[in-house]
């Protein structure tokens, strides 16, 4: 059975020296875990979705502080899966009010 991977967004001023917690729990296997730091300079991620191709929606508030901020949501992939976003992602909305707390998806279903 391969590990199930879990996705974090970290910030940037986070150390990458020491994990930032442990997975553990009753019936948990902590060797079926992998953590990574998915991506970085990434401020704020309260709102997250993923998509159907696998591709990571989040809702970010980029400034020094949560509530002065500007709201953005930013397209992350990971092509080769490696559990790393390809890049610094795409930004799809900027300019939106600061302290973005949550992202959602909608999906239209056909009668």
């Amino acid at each position: 059975m391969f590990p199930r991977v879990l996705y974090f967004l970290l910030l940037a001023r986070i150390a990458q020296a020491a994990a930032p917690f442990s997975i553990q729990g009753p019936g948990v296997n902590s060797s079926d875990f992998r953590i990574t730091v998915f991506a970085t300079n990434v401020y704020y991620p309260l709102g997250m979705v993923q998509l159907s191709d696998a591709s990571l929606l989040v809702a970010t508030s980029q400034g020094n502080s949560f509530w002065s901020s500007t709201g953005q949501i930013v397209r992350f992939t990971d092509t080769n899966q490696d559990g790393i976003a390809d890049g610094a992602g795409m930004i799809l909305y900027t300019g939106l009010p600061g302290g973005l707390t949550s992202l959602r998806m909608w999906a239209i279903l056909s009668l």
